[in-house]
């Protein structure tokens, strides 16, 4: 009996000693936890963060910010090959820009047509091809599609929407693609000469083609059928365009221009240039508040047509004339960025101001676009004058110069 309480005791005393050296591990492991909490906690790299937080703040200050809602992509064609594409900016300090984005040279010979909408761009030239491309991410990255060969030269391209290209071509035909497979859907034969220009309605639904043929022709581009012609008298006319309202498109002519209405299909009024040799038309675009025409001339000079000065109004008589106003060419007055100093500094090329034929203007996000012959783009943002004689006053926003002759130019918001 000893013995065995003997052996007892001494196993009471092992299984009492393992759990002190156990609990004695258990503390030493917790302890070990618990100094290295500390270390997780005390995050030494935290304050170099710390410390840069005030530079990165002082970065965004630098930085400009812009103004999305003003920004606008500019696409302009030249005569020598290249599509040049151009961005305007406008930041939240109320600084205005043009920047040159991208310029690709495929055509061989000169660019006739570019046209965008959505994420497609396209571009068609002497060479008879269109070339085609995508973007991404407001215009950051641009792809090449491929390109498409038409039966003829391409004049001019309109995207009535995503799905659609419109084409009217040297042979007089306009031809429909599309834009998926851009397999050709349609081609009708609509001039007997070249096509000049083409205006799409806002629904897509009706487009009007001039052609070299002195004609006028309305479309019904749902059918893909034609619903009449009209006869241009005088000379060939070289632009169309529908007014904001699309209740009237206007067609012209070097020193006229003829009103018509879409519903009808027959010409209301007209208006005459005068005095004609230094004020031949180049382009003409309506107001977006529909208050005249903004013209264009071979002077490097604006002219605005005021709508009270045409009437819109048909006469119920037809065996009355069409009413013509003759309007006195009166310069627009203009506010030109560069400062007296910088032109007398001889920077006045450098800041981009017309000195040549105006060519091409684009309406875009409240700013109006405009182009000469010696690849001078500018900004402008349209005012309402009581001092100007004209009643419009021009405010440039800024320009730049591309170094191109630049043949046409198109607009849609970034």
């Amino acid at each position: 009996m000893p013995a065995n309480e003997e052996l007892v005791k001494k196993r009471m005393r092992k299984e009492g000693g393992a759990p002190a050296k156990q609990s004695g591990n258990s503390a030493a492991k917790k302890s070990t936890k618990a100094e290295s909490k500390p270390t997780k906690a005390a995050a030494p790299k935290a304050a170099p963060v710390a410390a840069a937080a005030p530079q990165l703040k002082k970065k965004e200050k630098q930085a400009p910010v812009v103004n999305n809602k003003r920004g606008v992509m500019l696409f302009a064609g030249t005569y020598h090959s290249v599509l040049a594409g151009l961005v305007y900016r406008e930041t939240v300090e109320g600084e205005h820009k043009i920047l040159l984005k991208f310029s690709v040279k495929n055509h061989i010979g000169c660019v006739n047509s570019v046209a965008t909408r959505g994420k497609y761009i396209a571009s068609a030239g002497s060479d008879e091809r269109i070339f085609l491309f995508n973007h991404k991410d407001s215009f950051q990255q641009i792809s090449d599609l491929g390109t498409l060969a038409p039966a003829s030269e391409v004049r001019v391209m309109k995207f009535p929407d995503q799905h659609h290209l419109v084409c009217g071509c040297e042979d007089g035909s306009i031809g429909v693609y599309k834009t998926r497979t851009w397999d050709p859907i349609s081609v009708l034969p609509v001039h007997e000469k070249a096509v000049l220009d083409m205006a799409i309605h806002p629904s897509g639904l009706i487009a009007v083609s001039i052609g070299a043929d002195r004609m006028v022709a309305l479309l019904d581009m749902e059918r893909g059928k034609l619903i009449t012609k009209l006869k241009v008298p005088k000379v060939v006319p070289h632009a169309v365009m529908f007014n904001p309202e699309a209740s009237h498109f206007a067609v012209a002519l070097p020193f006229d221009i003829y009103f018509y209405s879409t519903l009808e299909a027959k010409q209301v009024s007209a208006a005459k240039v005068t005095p004609q040799p230094p004020n031949e038309i180049h382009s003409v675009i309506f107001l977006p508040d529909d208050s005249g025409c903004l013209i264009g001339c071979e002077n490097a000079t604006f002219r605005f047509l005021p709508k009270a000065q045409y009437a819109l109004d048909a006469p119920a008589d037809k065996s009355v004339p069409v009413p013509t106003a003759e309007f006195q060419a009166v310069d627009v007055e203009l506010l030109p960025v560069p400062s007296e100093a910088q032109l007398a500094s001889g920077e006045k090329k450098k800041h981009g101001v017309h000195q040549t034929r105006i060519k091409c203007m684009q309406h875009c996000n409240g700013i109006l676009f405009s182009s000469d012959s010696d690849g001078v783009v500018c900004a402008w943002h349209v005012e309402k004058s009581s001092t100007s004689e004209s009643g419009l006053k021009l405010k440039q926003l800024c320009g730049i110069r591309c170094g191109g002759r630049i043949t046409n130019l198109t607009a849609t918001p970034r």
